[in-house]
């Protein structure tokens, strides 16, 4: 699902590595989709117009989509126990 998500024109380095981060990693599309673009965002707050997303990038930001994973989960499940 990785390399789906990428455009075309995507600036990616050479070092990153989409198998790991598919191990690593357990992901709906839409949130790989979400870790693509922040890398990308990552990548140009870091080196602007000549950025290249490096695996870094891609780590942190799907670091981030599990975080964000995890709270909705809480909050669902927090929600479940007022309704009971």
């Amino acid at each position: 699902l990785w390399k789906q998500y990428f455009p075309k024109k995507a600036p990616l380095s050479l070092e990153a590595d989409i198998e790991d981060l598919a191990a690593r990693f357990v992901l709906t599309g839409s949130s790989i989709k979400n870790a693509v673009r922040q890398a990308a965002r990552f990548a140009l707050m870091r080196a602007g117009e000549n950025a290249v997303i490096s695996h870094q990038d891609l780590v942190r930001a799907a670091e981030m989509e599990i975080t964000r994973q995890a709270r909705s989960t809480a909050n669902l499940m927090k929600g479940d126990k007022n309704e009971g």
